[in-house]
């Protein structure tokens, strides 16, 4: 059995979700369960940390690509909900023990960051953060010439997967607090072998799996058939989008979806039907070069939204994604496809993209 390894510089991707879906199909789990038919979250949760973190750059050599050159260590740290929206910050810095020395110049507004480029990884550098021109602490972190010897965290990814014949590697890694005890945990998307953002048929499918710092593996959640692998299709986001201090994770979701709890989204019969297109549905309705592009794509069933628990994979709530368009025969759809998307073998309308936006100014 292979094993396989996780390696994270700590650089975090910002994705999310974008629109499509067919007629809506009613399922067994219709996904609004209420806080109360939960089980409890944890009863002590941290909402006040910073989780304030050191990453740390060596500086590969120069070339085209990095002009560079130079060591530093980016420091960052969290916004908190209670903060007012003209927070700033100061940072401070001491050398194996020695008086700390104020890093910048003015307050530190409009970010929650600070890149050192004079740091020193031969000794021990403590960061600390207040508020900015007062003295209270509001976040600290001691960062090691150990540390900066091993500037990457190694994690062994969980081995129960649903298919062993397949290899699902990492990809996507976002960082949140899952569990309330104020530090980050990991989110780690995992695609088959096979997943491609171009055609052909695809086996296997993408999974959403939490970890813990130390490598304490969590919950996995399997996306299903019926969400196609590849950057294209499976972009996801950790935030906390209730307030609670604990980060809850959203993406797509659809017939065959599989949550942490073990729950699977079903059609009105308990069913999970597949909608992936195989050769012979291609035949004779697309303008694309070559069948083999199209077969393995989903353009029809149903899409939602899922938001669950980062504390244990469970879904919370479920709405419909934006609807595909078009109905009728296949030739039909593809005309509307074509003219509203652009083409009509949905690689418009298939592309996702992930964020969150504070819009109605409410607090």
């Amino acid at each position: 059995m292979k094993k396989h390894y996780i390696i994270l510089g700590l650089f975090c991707l910002l994705a999310i979700v974008a629109c499509s879906d067919n007629d809506p199909v009613v399922e067994v789990n219709n996904g609004n369960q209420t806080e109360e038919e939960l089980p409890p979250l944890p009863t002590e949760v941290i909402t006040g940390s910073r989780a304030m973190w050191v990453s740390y750059d060596p500086a590969p050599n120069v070339d085209a690509n990095n002009s560079s050159g130079i060591s530093s260590a980016l420091i960052s740290w969290r916004l908190l909900k209670t903060d007012p929206s003209n927070v700033a910050f100061d940072i401070y810095k001491s050398v194996d023990g020695e008086t700390e020395v104020k890093l910048n110049e003015k307050p530190i507004s409009n970010t929650t960051s600070w890149v050192d480029a004079d740091i020193d990884v031969s000794k021990t550098n403590v960061y600390r953060v207040t508020l900015a021109n007062q003295a209270e602490t509001l976040c600290d972190y001691t960062f090691t010439s150990e540390m900066a010897e091993k500037f990457y965290h190694e994690i062994r990814l969980n081995m129960n997967v649903p298919d062993a014949s397949i290899t699902y590697s990492p990809d996507d890694i976002q960082l949140g607090d899952l569990d309330g005890d104020g530090e980050l945990e990991i989110v780690v998307k995992r695609e088959p072998y096979d997943g491609a953002n171009q055609g052909g048929w695809n086996n296997g499918s993408t999974l959403l799996e939490a970890y813990k710092m130390d490598g304490t593996f969590l919950w996995q959640i399997d996306l299903g058939i019926n969400i196609r692998s590849g950057s294209h299709y499976t972009s996801y986001i950790l935030y906390d989008f209730d307030g609670d201090g604990l980060c809850e994770i959203a993406f797509r979701s659809s017939e065959g979806t599989k949550f942490g709890d073990g729950k699977v989204i079903t059609d009105a019969y308990g069913n999970v039907n597949d909608y992936r297109i195989r050769q012979t549905d291609a035949v004779g309705w697309y303008s694309g070069a070559s069948i083999n592009t199209i077969c393995g794509l989903i353009m029809e069933g149903p899409e939602y939204i899922s938001i669950c628990r980062g504390y244990d994979g469970r879904e919370i709530t479920r709405v419909d994604n934006i609807p595909r368009g078009g109905s009728g025969s296949k030739a039909s759809r593809a005309k509307y496809w074509s003219e509203y998307w652009g083409d009509d073998y949905g690689n418009r309308m298939d592309r996702f993209f992930i964020g969150v936006a504070y819009l109605d100014g409410i607090p």
